[in-house]
C-alpha cells in the first residue's frame, strides 16, 4: 500500500517526505533541519520554532497524503514506483516547484554548504562570505534574493571598499551555495542566469627573466628553493614541501596536488637536478633542509626573505608560477600548452586530444626546456 510520511535524514538532519510503495521508498527534501533530539520520530521538539514547523509540516502531510489518495485511485499503485508517486503529489502540492516549509536562511544553508568541505581553507573561504551576509541582510532566502539584490549587495560592498576581485569572490560563493541548494533541492530560485559578475585586472604578480637570473645568482637556500619552484614549472610550496624521495623517479617529480588532487609529472631539467643536489634527501622529504621547520614556520620565513627583494611586484612563493606562465607566454608557447603546464584545463582542447597522454607530455616537455633555456641560457 502507498504511504507517505516525514522522516529525518541522519547524514544532514534534513526532514524529508518520504513515498513508500511495494517495498521501496523515494523522498523529497523540505527546508527544515533539525539535530537528532530536536525529532522525536513524528514531530519538532525543544526548538524555538518548533510550533511554526510542525504547523507547516502538518500542513504540508495532510495535502500530500490527501493527493497521495487520487493518485492511488487514478493508477495502478501496485506498479507504480515511489519516485512516481512523489512526483505526482509534489507537482500538485508544490505546483511551482518549491518544496519549502518555512523558509530557510540562506546563510543557513551555505554554513551547511561551507561544512560540507573537507579542506579548512576552503571552509574559511566561505565563512567569510558568510560573516559578511550576516551583516548585511541575515535574514535573506533564496527566494528574496534575485537580481536586485545582488545589485544592492554588490553595492553595499563598494561602499565598504572592497576591490573588483573581492566583490567577484563573494558572488562567486553566493552562486556556489545556491548550486548546492538546488542540487538538494532546496530551492528552484536561481538568480544569476543573467547576472555577470565582474572580475577585474589582477595587478601584476609575476617578474622577468632578468629578475629570475638575478634570484638564482644569490645562491641561497630560499633563493634556490624559489628557482627550483620556477624550474618545476610553478610547483605549490605546500606540494614541494612534502615531496619525498619516493616522488623522483627517473629524472622525474610526480606528485598529486595538495589543493586539487590533480596528478602532475615534472621533468627536472639539470638546473633543477642541481639544485636538488646540494640539499641531500632525508627520511622525510626530497630537499633534507625541509627537517628544520614545520610548514607554517618554513613558509613565513621564506616570504619573508623573498620580500627583502627589490623586484617589480610584491614577492611571494606563487610569484614562480605566474612567472613562468608569462614568461611561456612571451616565446609565443601556446595557451593550450601553457595550461597543461601548470596543471589546469582549457575549454579550446577537445577532451579527446587529451587523451594523448605521451604527446601532450611531449608538449610540456619541451615547453619546459624553453622557458628555461630562454631564461638561464
Amino acid at each position: 500500500m502507498a504511504k507517505v510520511s516525514i522522516y529525518r535524514h541522519k547524514r544532514d538532519g534534513m526532514l524529508h517526505l518520504r513515498f513508500t510503495n511495494a517495498g521501496t521508498h523515494a523522498s523529497r527534501a523540505l527546508n527544515i533541519k533539525v539535530s537528532d533530539s530536536q525529532w522525536d520520530g513524528k514531530k519538532v521538539i525543544d526548538h524555538p520554532r518548533a510550533q511554526e514547523m510542525n504547523l507547516s509540516l502538518t500542513s504540508i502531510l495532510t495535502a500530500a497524503q490527501l493527493e497521495l489518495l487520487k493518485v492511488v485511485n487514478s493508477m495502478p499503485t501496485r506498479f507504480s514506483h515511489p519516485s512516481v508517486l512523489r512526483d505526482k503529489v509534489c507537482d500538485v502540492i508544490f505546483p511551482a516547484g518549491e518544496v519549502i516549509a518555512p523558509s530557510r536562511r540562506f546563510i543557513d544553508i551555505m554554513q551547511e554548504f561551507s561544512d560540507s568541505h573537507d579542506r579548512k581553507s576552503t571552509r574559511m573561504v566561505y565563512n567569510t562570505t558568510i560573516g559578511i551576509l550576516s551583516s548585511y541582510d541575515p535574514g535573506a532566502t533564496c527566494e528574496t534574493i534575485n537580481g536586485r539584490w545582488l545589485t544592492d549587495f554588490r553595492q553595499y560592498l563598494m561602499r565598504k571598499g572592497y576591490s573588483t576581485n573581492y566583490r567577484a569572490i563573494q558572488e562567486r560563493n553566493i552562486r556556489a551555495a545556491f548550486n548546492y541548494a538546488i542540487d538538494n533541492e532546496y530551492t528552484t530560485a536561481y538568480p544569476f542566469r543573467k547576472w555577470k559578475v565582474e572580475v577585474g585586472n589582477a595587478r601584476p604578480r609575476d617578474i622577468t627573466h632578468e629578475e629570475l637570473r638575478r634570484i638564482y645568482a644569490i645562491g641561497t637556500w630560499w633563493s634556490d628553493i624559489f628557482t627550483l619552484q620556477f624550474l618545476l614549472m610553478g610547483i605549490n610550496l605546500i606540494d614541494l614541501y612534502q615531496l619525498t624521495k619516493s616522488n623522483y623517479k627517473r629524472g622525474r617529480i610526480q606528485y598529486a596536488r595538495q589543493k586539487t588532487g590533480k596528478w602532475y609529472d615534472v621533468k627536472v631539467q639539470p638546473i633543477a637536478a642541481a639544485i636538488l643536489e646540494k640539499y641531500p634527501p632525508s627520511d622525510h622529504h626530497l630537499l633534507g633542509i625541509f627537517d628544520k621547520w614545520s610548514f607554517e614556520w618554513f613558509k613565513k620565513k621564506y616570504n619573508h626573505e623573498l620580500q627583502s627583494l627589490a623586484m617589480s611586484v610584491h614577492m611571494t612563493s606563487y610569484v614562480s608560477r605566474y612567472s613562468f606562465a608569462s614568461i611561456a607566454d612571451s616565446i609565443d608557447i601556446p595557451p593550450s600548452t601553457i595550461a597543461r603546464c601548470l596543471g589546469h584545463t582549457e575549454m579550446d582542447v577537445k577532451r579527446v586530444t587529451l587523451g594523448y597522454i605521451h604527446q601532450q607530455q611531449k608538449k610540456v616537455d619541451e615547453a619546459q626546456e624553453k622557458v628555461i633555456a630562454f631564461v638561464f641560457q
